[in-house]
């Protein structure tokens, strides 16, 4: 796919100019120092910067500025599908329920790619049915179409619609963060590189003042403010106490539920062997609440669209630890 080219030919200007890439690790703080900032991976080892990009799909520095109360994520499906009819170019529609569709080669085989069924990330959703939607559309592109990959993935959105490209805060000057792209990534990308090498550099630049994270996106976006303050209040008060009265009976093979057992509220997971995994019932990064997510096996958080796998180990941020685990001697 060109994304792959695109990426590789990067990659190689990085090595040439003997740049190191560290690969599969976890940012979990970054503090600043005399001389610059400490960056630390997996809470263990420790690398020094005198200037730090912070280029992630959700900031995860919660203390400064308050980024979770100004940006959301929003969660698309995709379907991959091999066809037979060309698909000429890249395409998205405008109306209300947005599909996207473009195509990719591979060993001489012809697939379509469409992507749609977009909510907020955390919202009660059938998401069988997100994707069976897309695989009707499909059907409905080319009947004889088979359907060989199904995937979801969560975008960050500011509640203005503009992503935030600057200095994360007047504290930390030469901390940038570039975010809040609202699915337009490989377009808007380049931008924010070049406005924060302009920064850095100390040029000037016309966009500094539109990207800026320091303008006051709250008030130019009341509505969207007044439903993410919601959606918080929600999350972190109004669903912990309603809570269904599941017993553990009731939750299938490979499944979760939250339960109050002894009194207590838990998220339960059951796997195949009728083993019980109990885990403490909030997201590690704001302590929202958590839904269940039948169909990828995940529990996703209400608020800012953290997920954690069946076992809640984290998959994506904004937070960086794992659920706690605990341990129940079942009567």
């Amino acid at each position: 796919m060109c994304i792959s080219k695109y990426i590789n030919n990067l990659v190689a200007i990085l090595k040439k100019k003997n740049i190191n890439i560290i690969e599969n690790t976890n940012v979990t703080s970054i503090k600043k120092n005399n001389n610059g900032y400490d960056i630390y991976i997996d809470n263990k080892k420790v690398y020094k910067a005198n200037i730090v990009i912070m280029a992630t799909n959700y900031p995860i520095l919660n203390k400064s500025k308050l980024y979770f109360t100004k940006i959301f994520k929003n969660k698309s499906y995709g379907v991959a599908f091999k066809t037979n009819k060309k698909i000429d170019g890249e395409y998205i529609n405008i109306d209300k329920d947005t599909r996207s569709l473009r195509h990719y080669a591979d060993n001489n085989n012809y697939y379509g790619i469409m992507i749609g069924e977009s909510h907020r990330s955390g919202d009660v959703k059938d998401f069988n049915k997100c994707f069976n939607l897309l695989k009707k559309d499909i059907h409905s592109f080319d009947n004889n179409s088979i359907i060989t990959h199904e995937w979801s993935a969560s975008d960050s959105s500011s509640i203005d619609y503009l992503p935030f490209i600057g200095s994360y805060s007047i504290f930390n000057p030469n901390l940038y963060i570039i975010t809040g792209f609202n699915k337009w990534g490989l377009a808007l990308s380049h931008e924010a590189a070049l406005v924060i090498s302009r920064k850095i550099n100390k040029i000037n630049n016309s966009y500094n003042e539109i990207f800026s994270p320091k303008r006051f996106a709250h008030l130019l976006a009341p509505l969207p403010t007044f439903k993410m303050i919601y959606k918080s209040i929600y999350g972190i008060f109004i669903s912990k106490i309603i809570i269904p009265k599941h017993l553990l009976e009731a939750i299938k093979s490979d499944s979760g539920l939250i339960i109050k057992y002894k009194k207590k509220t838990y998220l339960v997971y059951k796997d195949n062997n009728d083993n019980y995994t109990f885990l403490k019932p909030y997201c590690t990064h704001t302590y929202c609440s958590l839904i269940w997510n039948d169909k990828e096996k995940t529990w996703d958080c209400r608020c800012h669209g953290s997920r954690f796998n069946k076992y809640g180990v984290v998959i994506t941020n904004p937070a960086i630890h794992d659920l706690k685990k605990v341990n129940i001697k079942l009567i």
